[in-house]
């Protein structure tokens, strides 16, 4: 009685919510008010199905089975299955799903195993029946009822499947010597009826989101890669998907339905046309690039099908790559669902589940052996897990939390914890926020997919998901500290001031000796301080420095690493005075990254008004005072800034002295003089204009990604291009003046472009080169082009601007200048302004000359790719001995006096040169391109639905189409035709058979749908295939051959009900008479 008053509070509960069914409106998931819908959900990983790498026991027991097994021979069956039922009393529990809906979450996904929802089909007493188990469905119930609460959508997800559905054993509990789902029929038929078992349950609950029929199929089919990464057909996993979801619609029609490719969910090959008008594609995501390449396979699929896509499961990574996926898929109008809430000792979740000592005495004994923990002992171990697996008692991650939503909408940091001044400041307790505004790593995110191997972002393992790398502590303080810091790393802290305040500061560290800074948001505030050796990592100890202003309010104070060699506990600030107690003095001076500018920085704001020319500052190269253009205040108001007439080069030694008495502070406080200070030199790697710069050798990438090129010379590319990626690189420009500036590029079919930018105090827009392609990622061609560039120091900046190529190198070459363009330097040209085309000697002096116009070019494409009969034909108007050359893809010579030809040319970029023997010094060249037609290129988007196709044709002039052995003719570059029920076989030629051959088989829906089926009301209702609102034949016979119904029925898309509250129980046949098909097909009336 009890539980069915709890299902009665349950369909209550729902009725008080009628937002409607999620469902699919074309490449969208809307509520039942059309509202878009973005699904920000977390998978319950670990709950009803065990992984080993989520209990740490995956080196030695994997699927949950085998983990069973170990903790069985500790404790036995009867405590074993008392673990398990705690474990799962306490994984999910309403806190838990409260918990989600607080943080942000609106959507939660269950990853189900069928055994706690029926028997293995081994277990069944008979065979071929289903047992149905009470757990699974009465947890399901619970957690619906907690995510209804909520207003929270529930993903019924099956992950774990009769038999198992994949070679990757601990997904889903795939136990190698039994047959998997693909080898059983009986697992199959389970498996189907399963989910009609689940959907007629959970037909009428608006709070369910979706059913997600098959998590993760990773089977060899007819393929070599044993998770089916390779398969092209997929045809038992849609058979299946298609079996399931004819059996769900049987019982529910409201509900959407998610299906997953094989590939662990990504490869789709074969899966379509689809074969339900409310339908998503999920794809799963983890390890790679977060750009739109990463996804563009799958976007293409969601316009050609005019299907939603669902992430359905990533994460496993760092909160840098959480925030960069989320952003990706939210951007392209995705919805997500994170992996996994809860593993013991993670810092890749909103939840880590405390290990014990206890437990991993167990975890050392699976792993080596030796003497066997007692079975209490054991089993209080294990239950001492269950209890830790409380939300209440895991150790909750506000770092991963704020990275999956605020992070993504804002770059702000926030405060981690509040910091109390005076008082000790733990460097694991940096402000939350995104890598780059909260912090600076080497090491932020494991790309692992794309770079081929793991990268550990926090080396430590501990504490935080950031990039910032988080060891135990064997000091005093908060049990954790920063390690294995690298030059240049940094962090930051939100810091209250109660007044401008000079603070003492104490560094507890360890290591073999580093530096660091601090600085605040407008720049640095404290000398750099040394850090002398310890003796080592774990071996602590303070350094103290005075007097380090923090304003009054807010300080974004920022821990900056000079240097490595150092771990990082705290930074104490203490025995605070008056700012103005504290001296005014420099606490760093130092070149820029360019050497043309040398800054001094104060620890106080300079008065305003300092006449910088009276304060007898000397600036020393190498020992040697230079000349000083310019000393300006700097950016911020306690700099400024020297310009050196000449710039300084990295190996240079700067002093800088002061000997004047107008240095003031804005409190008054006054400088004192001081002689030769060291001046940092912070050139970074300057390159040389002229010269060849490569592309790797940039100072600044964003949003570029490396890769290895066979190009001439090796190295690195950079490639996938997005419009605003940008590369930065120093450079040093000797002379002003004429270059030739030659890119090297290799790109598919797309033409790109890329803007080149000088930048300094401004910003100068050289040129904006436009890239053709090439016909290959690795194809490498050369652009040149001429541009006058500036004397000086400066970051060359180069632009995308249009996307679809990569670059190897730009080179720079200075040309002497030519102001007539005969080739002859102004400087050694004794005739100035000779006509266009002239052939000069070494004077520049006319020798020989003809009119720009002389020559006509034409040139002709080829036919047919690969044809190698594209042609130039050269006319010239005045009549001598020519002799032409080209050179490119191939190279030909042709002597002739007024027309020539050059032929058999394969398409690519040429050179033609035409010289003449009689003036050895004459020689004129054009730049030829000779074209190739495109392929035949046919998008084909199937609308399920109406049963036609929209072909989308491009690369010819017209195109013959055969479907089904009828000839369409059209030179239109789109058309849309008919479909059948069944195969259709389809082809499509261009009036050009080298331009290619589309063939493409598309099955369409050829069975007719009867439900409910048993009849348990008055109506059952009947769907055809592809009849289009048209009439139908119906006849229905009872078993003994009498025939009780007979009439005609008009189609309303599709379909049409039959009136059966005449009939008595029993079994009947049903014949539909459609146009010329006819379709027969068993009903039962209850």
């Amino acid at each position: 009685m009890k539980k069915l008053q709890y299902i009665v509070l349950l369909v209550i509960s729902f009725s008080a919510f009628g937002q409607g069914y999620l469902h699919r409106d074309g490449q969208n998931i809307v509520d039942g008010d059309g509202n878009n819908v973005l699904l920000r959900g977390m998978g319950l990983g670990g709950w009803m199905i065990q992984e080993g790498y989520m209990l740490q026991t995956d080196a030695f027991a994997g699927p949950q089975h085998k983990i069973r097994e170990k903790i069985t021979q500790l404790i036995g069956a009867a405590n074993t299955e008392t673990f398990y039922q705690k474990y799962r009393d306490n994984g999910i529990t309403k806190r838990d799903i409260d918990s989600l809906k607080a943080w942000g979450f609106n959507s939660v996904r269950l990853p189900m195993h069928y055994n706690l929802y029926t028997l293995p089909i081994e277990a069944e007493p008979v065979p071929g029946q289903n047992t149905w188990l009470d757990e699974g469905f009465t947890r399901t119930d619970q957690l619906l009822q907690w995510c209804a609460d909520n207003q929270m959508y529930l993903i019924l997800d099956m992950h774990a499947t009769p038999g198992g559905q994949g070679k990757d054993a601990n997904i889903s509990d795939y136990d190698p010597t039994k047959p998997s789902l693909w080898e059983s029929e009986a697992n199959k038929q389970k498996m189907i009826a399963l989910w009609a078992k689940l959907a007629d349950r959970y037909k009428n609950s608006p709070w369910i989101g979706a059913y997600d029929i098959i998590n993760e199929p990773n089977w060899a089919f007819t393929g070599t890669n044993q998770n089916g990464c390779d398969e092209n057909s997929n045809a038992p996993l849609r058979a299946l998907s298609v079996a399931v979801t004819n059996a769900i619609r049987a019982v529910d029609t409201n509900h959407m339905i998610i299906i997953e490719g094989n590939c662990w969910g990504n490869n789709y090959n074969g899966m379509f046309p689809l074969w339900d008008d409310n339908m998503a594609l999920s794809f799963h995501k983890y390890w790679n690039a977060n750009n739109t390449g990463a996804i563009q396979g799958l976007l293409n699929l969601r316009t050609q099908y005019n299907v939603p896509l669902w992430l359905g499961e990533s994460g496993e990574n760092s909160n840098v790559w959480f925030k960069e996926a989320i952003s990706l898929a939210e951007s392209n109008n995705i919805g997500w669902s994170w992996w996994p809430l809860k593993k013991i000792g993670s810092i890749a979740g909103p939840a880590a589940v405390t290990k014990t000592p206890e437990y991993q005495q167990l975890l050392n004994y699976w792993a080596n052996g030796g003497t066997a923990p007692t079975e209490t002992f054991a089993f209080n171990a294990l239950m001492q897990i269950a209890e830790n697996y409380k939300i209440q008692n895991t150790v909750t991650k506000p770092d991963v939390i704020d990275a999956m939503f605020r992070q993504v909408q804002s770059n702000e940091t926030i405060k981690y914890k509040t910091h109390n001044l005076p008082g000790k400041v733990y460097a694991t307790e940096y402000d939350l926020g995104a890598y780059q505004y909260a912090y600076f790593d080497t090491d932020v995110a494991d790309y692992r997919t794309d770079s081929g191997g793991f990268q550990a972002w926090n080396k430590g393992w501990a504490m935080r998901n950031d990039g910032v790398d988080i060891e135990e502590s064997n000091d005093t303080g908060n049990g954790f500290h920063v390690s294995s810091v690298v030059a240049n790393e940094w962090m930051v802290y939100t810091l209250n001031a109660p007044a401008d305040l000079a603070y003492d500061v104490t560094i507890r560290y360890a290591g073999i000796g580093g530096a660091l800074h601090f600085e605040d948001a407008n720049g640095r505030i404290s000398e750099r301080i040394n850090l002398p050796s310890t003796g080592g990592y774990t071996t602590w100890s303070s350094v103290t420095f005075n007097d380090m202003i923090l304003k009054a309010g807010e300080n974004k104070l920022k821990v900056y690493f000079d240097t490595g060699g150092i771990n990082l506990n705290y930074f104490e600030l203490k025995t605070p005075v008056p700012a103005v107690q504290a001296a005014f003095r420099v606490i760093d001076a130092a070149t820029n990254i360019l050497g043309d500018k040398v800054t001094a920085v104060f620890n106080k704001p300079l008065q305003a008004g300092i006449d910088f020319s009276a304060s007898a500052l000397t600036l020393k190269v190498n020992g040697t005072a230079v000349t000083v253009t310019d000393i300006t205040m700097g950016t911020a108001p306690n700099s400024f800034i020297l310009t050196p007439a000449v710039a300084i080069n990295p190996s240079d030694v700067v002093t800088l002295t002061y000997a004047g008495t107008n240095l003031i502070a804005a409190d008054a406080t006054v400088q004192a003089a001081f002689t030769d200070m060291p001046v940092a030199n912070r050139i970074g790697n300057i390159q040389q204009i002229s010269g060849t710069i490569q592309v790797e050798s940039f100072y600044v990438n964003n949003g570029l990604t490396l890769e290895n090129t066979s190009d001439t010379g090796g190295g690195q590319n950079i490639g996938y291009t997005d419009a605003g990626d940008y590369l930065d690189y120093l450079v040093n420009i000797n002379q002003a003046g004429n270059y030739r500036i030659e890119y090297r590029r290799a790109s598919l079919n797309q033409t790109g472009s890329i803007k080149l930018q000088l930048i300094n105090a401004t910003t100068q827009d050289i040129q904006t080169v436009t890239l053709n392609p090439t016909g290959g990622w690795q194809t490498w061609q050369t652009t040149a082009t001429d541009a006058v560039l500036p004397a000086g120091r400066y970051y060359l900046r180069l632009l995308i601007t249009a996307p679809g190529f990569n670059l190897n190198w730009v080179k720079f070459s200075y040309q002497a200048p030519d102001s007539d363009n005969d080739g002859v330097a102004d400087s050694a040209d004794n005739c100035p302004n000779t006509p266009a085309g002239a052939v000069v000697d070494f004077n520049g002096c006319t020798l020989f000359t003809l009119p720009g116009n002389n020559f006509a070019i034409q040139v002709t494409g080829e036919s047919c790719r690969t044809s190698n009969n594209g042609s130039i034909a050269i006319t010239a108007a005045a009549n001598h001995n020519y002799v032409a050359t080209v050179t490119g893809t191939g190279s030909q010579t042709v002597n002739f006096t007024t027309t020539g030809t050059l032929s058999n040319l394969s398409a690519g970029e040429y050179e033609l040169c035409i010289t003449l023997p009689e003036a050895p010094a004459y020689r004129q060249c054009f730049d030829i391109v000779v074209t190739e037609p495109r392929d035949l290129a046919v998008l084909q988007r199937v609308a399920a639905e109406n049963y036609t196709v929209e072909l989308e044709l491009d690369g010819g002039n017209h195109y013959s189409i055969n479907l089904n052995g009828v000839l369409y003719e059209t030179s239109a570059n789109a058309i849309t035709l008919d479909l059948k029920g069944g195969e259709n076989t389809l082809e499509v030629k261009t009036d050009k058979d080298c331009q290619g051959i589309y063939r493409k088989t598309i099955t369409m829906e050829d069975n007719l749908r009867v439900y409910p089926n048993p009849v348990s009301g008055n109506n059952v209702y009947v769907m055809l295939p592809e009849a289009k609102n048209e009439k139908v034949y119906v006849e229905v016979f009872s078993t003994i051959g009498n025939r009780v119904i007979a009439g005609t029925y008009v189609t309303q898309d599709k379909v049409f009900s039959v009136d059966t509250g005449a009939l008595a129980a029993g079994m009947y046949m049903m014949k539909v008479v459609s146009g010329t098909q006819a379709y027969n097909i068993k009903i039962v009336k209850e």
